[in-house]
């Protein structure tokens, strides 16, 4: 049922049908963007930090701009850092990220200018060269802009060059379309009876550098890229000069990496950039391979060594004697942990091995309770050997590691060694019945069964054959035991 004053149903589809198509409209007519889009932008140039080059100027403009300055989407402006940072420009920096672009044509315009006189502004400098690079946006993407140092004073397009040869590369003017940054479907080097293309680099031995630096073809230009070393301290790779020479007064040595802080900081890369659009680390498209361990971003990924997840599970270390296996793992150099602890015995230490470095030592160790071993190390470990059978303990006598009353043991009766078998040990004597009796309980094969008529009823005694007077060893007794002899009963015992 439908209550007054609402329209009806058939007009209300009506009425959103025609807010649909003003919609459909309105798009059509003035563009309707659901995604905004990015730039990156990364130099290569061998143009000196601070000697010859003083800032860059990146600026975006709206659509294909061969030539003047078009609309400006936006600008950023990049101070040259410290002169010891001129390799990271040779092999590639990432200098801006430029945000909220639209789909479609754009051209990114870089501007070189020398170091501004003392008391100008920042973009004082007179320029030295600029390339601009058309980028079709559909997604957000890196561009890579090449400013060679053989473009430095050449104007484009110069006296017998065609009209829309606006662009210098490795010393020459072509067109737009024959940058080789694009895709060879789309690249255009040709025109009439001539071809730019052949005037490009294609081979690092068509490029003609100091003999400090080292050659390398980038987008048919030629950057010169210091080799290391070549340089004594104090000394700059002159691209002009094709020598090394003394850095001006005036240029201080950098602190460190980039962005470390100290001398750094009036020149920091981030510094310009507008909040929110962080320059990045370096690009890696002309470094090497990264070294792992060597302390450097060699790829120039802003990444070291286990950071970089080129260097995942190949070996380090980690600087810890007590790990082992040390590898790259999740980002940090790590290995299997082995703990080494020193014993009374022993001390034991980390080698960075899967074992513990041991080193024994001598003397007592821990007392095991039992009187009749000695407590000592040995090899390392704590060793409890048994003392000599006779040893005095309290209590008796050791007999086999262990403390015994020889007065009353029936399996050492008197001394170690005499077993009574069956029968009883008395007074240190074994009971006995019969000669043979005695010699089997481990009394000599003279010893007697005999009654010493103390109440104590027959029992084994040993026997000196030979003298009735003699008191010792007479192999009567067994081990180290000695034979008395005795008016009564002749007994073993220990001196």
């Amino acid at each position: 049922m439908q209550r007054r004053g609402e329209p009806p149903r058939a007009q209300l589809s009506w009425m959103w049908f025609v807010v649909a198509a003003a919609c459909v409209v309105l798009c059509a007519t003035s563009g309707c963007e659901t995604r905004l889009l990015s730039i990156t932008v990364d130099v290569q140039t061998d143009l000196v930090p601070q000697l010859e080059l003083g800032l860059l100027e990146v600026e975006v403009l709206d659509g294909a701009v061969p030539r003047g300055t078009g609309t400006v989407r936006s600008r950023r402006t990049a101070v040259m850092p410290q002169l010891a940072e001129a390799g990271e420009y040779q092999r590639g920096r990432r200098v801006a990220e430029i945000g909220a672009l639209g789909s479609g044509e754009h051209t990114v315009r870089v501007i070189a200018r020398r170091p501004a006189p003392p008391g100008a502004p920042d973009d004082g400098g007179t320029i030295l060269t600029e390339r601009r690079v058309v980028v079709v946006l559909s997604a957000s993407r890196t561009v890579r802009v090449v400013l060679d140092a053989g473009c430095v004073g050449v104007t484009c397009p110069g006296a017998g060059d065609v009209d829309d040869a606006t662009q210098c590369l490795n010393g020459r003017c072509v067109q737009p379309s024959c940058d080789p940054s694009l895709s060879a479907s789309r690249r255009q080097c040709c025109t009439g009876g001539g071809c730019p293309e052949t005037a490009l680099c294609d081979d690092p031995s068509d490029c003609v550098v100091a003999p400090c630096a080292e050659p390398r073809c980038i987008e048919g230009a030629c950057i010169a890229e210091d080799r290391p070393g070549a340089c004594a301290e104090g000394e700059y790779c002159d691209r002009s000069a094709r020598a090394c020479l003394p850095i001006p007064g005036g240029l201080r040595a950098d602190a460190g990496v980039p962005d470390a802080g100290g001398e750094d900081a009036p020149s920091l890369i981030d510094a310009w950039v507008a909040p929110g659009e962080d320059a990045g680390i370096f690009d890696a498209f002309a470094c090497p391979a990264e070294r792992c361990g060597d302390g450097d971003d060699d790829d120039c990924d802003g990444l070291v060594d286990c950071a970089d997840p080129d260097c995942a599970s190949t070996g380090c270390d980690d600087g810890d004697a007590c790990s082992h296996g040390d590898s790259c793992r999740s980002g940090v150099c790590a290995g299997t942990p082995i703990t080494c602890e020193s014993t009374e015995c022993a001390t034991r230490s980390c080698n960075g091995s899967a074992t513990c470095t041991e080193t024994p030592r001598a003397g007592a160790c821990a007392d095991d309770g039992n009187a009749c071993t000695n407590d000592v190390c040995a090899s390392g470990r704590c060793t409890h050997p048994s003392r000599a059978d006779g040893s005095t303990c309290s209590g008796g006598r050791c007999c086999g590691g262990g403390c015994v009353d020889v007065r009353s043991s029936a399996r050492h009766c008197g001394v170690c060694g005499v077993d009574c078998g069956s029968r009883a040990c008395v007074a240190g004597a074994c009971r006995c019945a019969a000669n043979s009796e005695c010699v089997d309980f481990g009394y000599g094969g003279a010893a007697t069964c005999y009654d010493e008529g103390d109440g104590n009823g027959l029992r084994c005694q040993c026997v000196c054959t030979g003298d009735s007077s003699w008191r010792g060893s007479c192999g009567e007794c067994p081990g180290t035991a000695q034979c008395e002899q005795q008016a009564g009963l002749n007994v073993c015992f220990y001196p």
